[in-house]
C-alpha cells in the first residue's frame, strides 16, 4: 500500500464533494447484461457471446493474480480439468471443474461441488473446496494450507475461459504468527486450454 503524507489547506468535510451525488446503485447495472432469471449486479466478467458448437471440456492451464492483504499481490497457476455438458446457447448447458497441482497433474483434486449452470452467454459461477495449498505457493505460509476457491468464469471460446476467483484460505499458518488464520483473497484469472494457441483475453 502507498501513501502520500504532505501539507495543505485545512478543508471543511464534505465542501469538495458534489452538491448532489448520484444515488447508489444496488441491483443490475443499468445498461449491464443481467443472468437469466437473476437480479445480481454486474461483476465485471469480460462480455461474450458464444457461438454455437462452443464446447469447454478439457484440460486447461489457469494462470490467476490474487489480491493480497499482507503484502504485494499473489501469482498463481493449476490445472483445471473440464467437463460441459449440453449446448450453451441453450442456456441448458453445465460445466463441472476438477482443480490440480500441475507439479503432479494425473493427481485428482477437488471439483465443483455441483456441476455450475452455464447461461446461454457462457458464464457460470461454481465452486470447489479444501483445496490443498503448498507451502510453496506463498512466502507467507508456514506449512501447507487449504482453501475453498469460488470461480466466476467466462467461457469465451472452446480454447479460453476468463473470470475472477475468491481463494478463502483456512486455517493457515502464516510466518510471523503466533495462531492460525483465515484469508480472504480475491483476483482474476485467465485460462488457455492445453495445446490450444494463445488466447486474445
Amino acid at each position: 500500500m502507498v501513501g502520500l503524507v504532505g501539507c495543505g489547506f485545512p478543508v471543511e468535510p464534505g465542501s469538495d464533494l458534489p452538491a448532489e451525488a448520484p444515488p447508489a446503485v444496488l441491483g443490475p447495472v443499468p445498461g449491464g447484461k443481467e443472468p437469466p432469471g437473476g437480479d445480481s449486479p454486474d461483476v465485471g466478467l469480460p462480455d461474450a457471446q458464444v457461438d454455437e458448437g462452443v464446447d469447454a471440456t478439457g484440460t486447461f492451464d489457469i494462470a490467476g493474480v490474487l489480491d493480497n492483504p499482507l503484502g504485494d499481490p499473489i501469482s498463481l497457476v493449476f490445472l483445471a480439468v473440464a467437463t460441459q455438458t449440453g449446448e450453451i446457447p441453450s442456456g441448458a448447458a453445465t460445466i463441472n471443474i476438477e482443480l490440480r497441482n500441475p507439479e503432479s497433474p494425473d493427481a485428482p483434486g477437488p471439483t465443483f461441488d455441483a456441476p455450475a449452470p452455464i447461461s446461454a452467454a457462457g458464464a457460470f459461477d461454481g465452486a470447489a473446496n479444501n483445496l490443498v495449498i503448498p507451502q510453496s505457493f506463498s512466502e507467507l505460509l508456514a506449512a501447507d494450507a487449504s482453501a475453498d476457491v469460488g470461480i466466476a468464469g467466462q467461457i469465451l471460446n472452446s480454447n479460453c475461459i476468463a473470470g475472477t476467483l475468491n481463494f478463502a484460505l483456512k486455517d493457515a499458518l502464516i510466518m510471523g504468527l503466533d495462531n492460525p488464520i483465515s484469508i480472504p483473497l480475491n483476483g482474476t484469472f485467465q485460462a488457455t486450454r492445453q495445446g490450444a494457441a494463445p488466447c486474445d483475453f
